[in-house]
């Protein structure tokens, strides 16, 4: 099976859930020291700011955002499709678009609870361009990364995707598309996700085969 079952990430992806309800709730009361909190992260996040650090964030930024997220999840299900496996193929389609409306659905929801109805402390969260990038890097990792026989390899992978995934997080922060919570809160959302899917994918994806178009699909 493409997506190799790990019992350890299930409880991970329990206390993912736990802590993206509890900051949600934060952001929808916003208590007087979350902005605050933001406000120093940003600073932190930011620091000096000079030509070559916003042009190469601007470049990241542009690369990471949601919509690059889709088109890099439609190029890697097309592979997946050519390559046999067709149901794995659309795991990772569902997997990134769900997710990503599932996020629009709870910023949605967050600002209809405070009546910030366009724009203010609810508006970003949680951050979509990050958890774009989360949702894919964690199905990289999770359907790639188990397969590399060198482990030198597959930790420099790993950790390519890391580096990746936080030049997404200070880029956001940095050009103000996002405040360092929004993006917490899409890295505890992608990895619940991703987490839960991956566990409905083990149960579901050998009864997919019965479909007469995913009969010949490895999964």
């Amino acid at each position: 099976m493409l997506v190799r079952e790990r019992y350890r990430r299930r409880p991970l992806g329990i206390v993912a859930l736990v802590l993206f309800v509890a900051l949600y709730v934060a952001e929808s009361v916003n208590p007087a020291w979350l902005p605050h909190l933001n406000e120093r992260l940003t600073l932190l996040a930011i620091g000096q700011v000079t030509q070559t650090k916003t042009t190469f964030l601007n470049v990241i930024n542009i690369l990471s955002n949601s919509t690059m997220a889709l088109i890099y999840t439609a190029i890697l299900m097309v592979v997946l499709w050519a390559m046999r496996w067709k149901i794995p193929a659309l795991w990772v389609g569902l997997t990134v678009s769900l997710g990503l409306v599932l996020a629009w659905v709870l910023r949605w929801g967050a600002r209809m609870i405070t009546g910030d109805i366009q724009y203010g402390t609810s508006y970003s969260f949680p951050g979509l361009h990050v958890l774009g990038m989360v949702l894919l890097l964690e199905i990289v990792y999770a359907i790639f990364l188990p397969y590399f026989r060198d482990r030198a390899l597959a930790i420099l992978v790993g950790f390519v995707l890391l580096v990746w995934l936080l030049a997404t997080v200070e880029a956001c922060i940095y050009f103000g598309a996002n405040k360092p919570m929004d993006a917490v809160g899409a890295l505890l959302l992608g990895f619940f996700w991703v987490a839960f899917v991956s566990i409905v994918y083990r149960s579901v994806a050998h009864r997919l085969q019965r479909i007469p178009l995913l009969k010949d699909s490895n999964f």
